[in-house]
């Protein structure tokens, strides 16, 4: 499993707070604190067993997509996106923390922390409830956001992202962008794989999987050739196509519009980890 550092300064204050927040909130309030850190490990580990690692989501071997399957993603995506209110509200304030003081930023960095193992922890439960595992979700959400609103945390750093007073937390998200970005083409691409896979399997009597076979293996040749190409988001398969544009205007109320909102995508990716008492990324490999 690799990982990835959350970013010196941030990193550095999160060790301060496991190390001491005991002393400053209480003990009852670090109990609380390790109770969401198990919950998010039992839900984890739930999801993979359920459903498999998320890159072992397999799509359509004749390439189209199910309509239904396509409505049940963006009705996830904005109960997803509910859920994550309280992250993104604390992310918003740790963007905008100068100097405050280290008491503050303590207070603001366990929350956050604690913040992101409970969204992830009822992303995940929603997504069971619903019956759709976290690679399916991750396979429409990196399509959606790539290949039919051309959104990437990148273009959104590049465009007019708004004066950000922390700089460890700047230095941060650009290490998370294009961490994102690998890890999401990697998954893409064991999907596409998968898929190509499926698709022979079914022989020559399956014409549509003929043409999804080599249409995968022009994506999969353009990822060789690009590094920043993920595969089947450029053209989008026509039955995902019409999926998301029927869907257009519920899907768009949840595209990622500052820190917060691309951080609640980033994370369905990169999932936040524990290490030797050092909090990191993990990033399922």
């Amino acid at each position: 499993m690799k990982k990835v550092a959350i970013g010196c300064g941030i990193a550095a204050l999160l060790v301060l707070a496991l190390v001491i927040a005991v002393f400053v909130f209480g003990a009852r309030w670090m109990k609380g604190q390790l109770a969401d850190m198990q919950r998010y490990s039992e839900v984890s580990e739930l999801m993979v067993s359920t459903y498999g690692a998320p890159e072992e989501f397999l799509p359509p071997a004749d390439g189209v997509y199910d309509p239904q399957r396509v409505a049940l993603y963006a009705r996830m995506r904005g109960e997803i996106a509910d859920a994550g209110a309280g992250f993104v509200s604390d992310a918003e304030e740790l963007a905008d923390y100068g100097d405050e003081g280290w008491f503050d930023d303590l207070k603001t960095m366990m929350q956050i922390a604690n913040d992101g193992m409970d969204f992830l922890a009822t992303a995940d439960s929603l997504l069971m409830a619903a019956d759709m595992g976290r690679g399916e979700y991750i396979h429409y959400q990196t399509l959606m956001l790539e290949g039919f609103f051309e959104d990437s945390p990148e273009s959104f750093l590049d465009g007019n992202p708004g004066e950000v007073r922390n700089t460890d937390f700047y230095e941060a998200f650009e290490g998370f962008a294009t961490e994102y970005r690998t890890e999401a083409g990697r998954l893409l691409k064991s999907h596409a794989r998968l898929a190509r896979e499926a698709a022979e399997g079914e022989g020559d009597s399956c014409a549509p999987c003929i043409d999804w076979a080599a249409y995968i293996d022009d994506q999969l040749e353009s990822a060789r050739a690009r590094r920043r190409h993920i595969p089947l988001s450029e053209p989008l398969p026509e039955s995902l196509l019409a999926g998301f544009e029927q869907y257009r205007s519920q899907l768009s109320a949840t595209r990622p519009t500052d820190y917060g909102t691309w951080l609640l995508s980033i994370l369905m990716v990169m999932e936040l980890d524990d290490d030797e008492g050092n909090f990191q990324i993990k990033i399922n490999e």
